[in-house]
């Protein structure tokens, strides 16, 4: 709806957009959801595979001696879900890994809004994260702006959320003191 919404008011309320230039329009529209639909294909292609290949089970392997010490398990956990953000999206990260480490997690007795939110942190850093990294090549293809020097203006922004994960993960009372504040009155 605020698509047709933005339609109207550009077509008729401003008269900024002609019918003639509609099919341009349509056409580029049509050119970026197919690039950015390439990369979700190939992001759930991915995450089919790591389903099938018993990648879970390894994951429970080696994560498993871990629950003694929670904060390495975060740090462990953080590092998967940050590699596999560079080449899969965030969904597929969700849908895969949440049902497999939140059973460790509960029994590292870490807690479950703390790990979600470092959990979805780690995640979108990874959707960022060159080489691959989802959604700069979503950027790049809507800006036409080459990739490298994307990945090269991302970096500061990238360095200062890895900072903001690992204080994080060294202080979890950052996520848990504003959510009990929040939820006790």
């Amino acid at each position: 709806t605020a698509a047709v919404y933005s339609l109207f008011v550009t077509m008729v309320v401003y008269g900024e957009l002609k019918i003639k230039e509609m099919i341009h329009v349509v056409t580029r529209a049509m050119v970026t959801a197919a690039a950015v639909m390439l990369i979700v294909g190939s992001a759930m292609l991915v995450s089919w595979m790591i389903a099938v290949s018993g990648m879970n089970q390894t994951i429970l392997e080696i994560f498993g001696p871990l629950v003694d010490r929670p904060q390495l398990l975060i740090v462990a956990i953080c590092v998967l879900v940050l590699l596999l953000g560079t080449v899969i999206d965030m969904a597929p990260i969700l849908l895969i890994l949440t049902p497999i480490v939140l059973p460790l997690v509960k029994s590292a007795g870490i807690d479950v809004t703390y790990f979600g939110v470092v959990f979805i942190i780690s995640g979108v850093i990874g959707l960022i994260t060159p080489p691959v990294g989802t959604v700069l090549a979503v950027v790049t293809s809507v800006t036409r702006i080459e990739y490298a020097d994307v990945a090269k203006g991302i970096l500061p922004f990238l360095l200062s959320q890895l900072v903001v994960l690992a204080l994080l993960i060294i202080w979890p009372n950052l996520v848990l003191v504003p959510v009990e504040y929040l939820f006790q009155r």
